[in-house]
């Protein structure tokens, strides 16, 4: 199995295991302080709120139309290898939160203390979209969005995330308390912060050992690209 996985995504034993990490970690958070706390969404996910409360459109729709134009884009300037990774990984993230959701909410609602809910959410999320976007996977638009950035203009991860993130909820402004979109914002900038400090830190060298070296494969993440 792991020979099979090694073969198509480039992912050894610790790279899988990472991977599978973060994946679990941003799922967990999901369903057991995002989701419990309401904390809204910015990135993708924000965007087709956005939309759909202005056109009418469901945001199952505008969410398929915005990260299918994001992946697009990116398997056009990145190469095949990248549309195997996304798809993967997004299909683990997608197990894991239906896992979860299944099993349900385990850890008390802190929708009763927003700001608690927005720290613990963001040093989650963020842990776990580190150990994701690090190793060359996307699970959704938006780091599919940040790794194309990354690797064509080596724009640091956490700042594009803070940015994709910081247009959305400022239009959101417009349809939602602003109290709703205040704490969203709040577990936004931990999130990017994390991203960007996992992005600089030594982990991220050692897992960049641990990427494939095709020849073939656009999504390499060098270490070299990682500021010490």
């Amino acid at each position: 199995m792991l020979k099979f996985f090694e073969r198509h995504f480039g992912l050894d034993k610790v790279s899988f295991f990472s991977l599978f990490i973060g994946c679990s970690l941003m799922a967990f958070a999901m369903v057991n302080i995002h989701m419990q706390a309401k904390i809204t969404e910015g990135g993708m996910l924000g965007l087709s709120l956005l939309l759909a409360h202005f056109s009418g459109l469901e945001p199952s729709y505008w969410g398929l139309i915005t990260d299918s134009t994001i992946y697009l884009l990116a398997f056009s300037l990145l190469g095949k290898m990248f549309i195997k990774k996304a798809l993967f990984s997004a299909a683990l993230y997608a197990l894991m939160l239906k896992i979860f959701m299944a099993i349900g909410p385990v850890l008390p609602s802190l929708a009763a203390y927003p700001a608690l809910a927005a720290v613990i959410g963001g040093l989650s999320i963020g842990v776990g979209c580190s150990f994701v976007v690090l190793l060359g996977f996307a699970t959704s638009g938006d780091d599919a969005f940040v790794l194309l950035l990354f690797n064509k203009l080596k724009v640091p991860m956490g700042m594009t995330y803070m940015a994709l993130d910081l247009i959305v909820l400022g239009l959101s402004i417009s349809y939602l308390p602003l109290a709703n979109v205040a704490w969203s914002l709040m577990t936004t900038m931990i999130s990017s912060a994390v991203v960007g400090k996992f992005e600089t830190s030594a982990l991220a060298n050692y897992l960049h050992r641990h990427l494939p070296t095709k020849s073939g494969d656009k999504l390499l993440l060098k270490p070299e690209t990682v500021r010490r």
